[in-house]
């Protein structure tokens, strides 16, 4: 096939942030780039979002505007689970316990003023669970993505994507911690292995619903 031909994925990941080191989303990226031969049915681009609330906002839609991408789909940290997460909605709401890298706190604003309280997602979770479960990956579903960055940039992206003709499925996937980063004997995460595993199945199960 020619490539030219193929339909463009937009994924982004974050920096690092606060003392969680190493975000498991930033290093995802650079998996991707160093296989995107696993990715024979699309033209893949990666790009990594600072934990800024402005920057983060300005660098997505930088990317978008540079790749003209036909599917997006953003991942980030949640220290708090051991498997993948597939959000359902984001929330209009910045209410954060923790400032950004700049120090910018957030908490009980609208992210756009007036806004719609939530938006679903367009990605085809149903699809995305049942293609990761296949292949024994730990995952579930979830109904809010947090208040931090993650939920805003999802927020960010559903607003900007509404209007779009056609529609740009667009939606938000958290990640566990790296391994390397969980202390507690009790948890099992992801190997790097299976995160890039899933972050393929996740882009196969996308990429047929367009055009649905």
């Amino acid at each position: 096939m020619d490539n030219q031909k193929l339909p463009t994925v937009l994924l982004t990941g974050f920096t690092e942030f606060g003392e969680y080191g190493k975000n498991v989303s930033e290093v995802l990226m650079a998996e991707i780039e160093a296989n995107l031969h696993l990715f024979p049915n699309a033209a893949v681009v990666t790009r990594v979002l600072d934990v800024d609330y402005s920057n983060a906002e300005q660098q997505f839609d930088r990317a978008v505007l540079e790749t003209e991408p036909d599917l997006v789909i953003s991942f980030g940290l949640s220290w708090s689970i051991d498997e993948i997460r597939l959000e359902r909605f984001a929330l209009n709401i910045d209410d954060a316990s923790l400032p950004d890298n700049t120090g910018v706190l957030r908490q009980g604003s609208e992210i756009i003023s007036g806004g719609t309280l939530a938006l679903k997602t367009t990605l085809p979770l149903p699809e995305i669970y049942e293609s990761l479960k296949n292949q024994n990956i730990p995952v579930k579903f979830s109904n809010h993505a947090g208040a931090f960055l993650c939920n805003h940039i999802f927020y960010h992206g559903l607003t900007k994507f509404s209007d779009t003709s056609p529609l740009i499925p667009y939606g938000f996937i958290h990640l566990p911690p790296l391994q390397t980063q969980v202390t507690d004997l009790g948890r099992t995460v992801l190997t790097q292995e299976q995160l890039l595993q899933a972050a393929v199945s996740i882009v196969n199960a996308s990429l047929q619903s367009l055009g649905d």
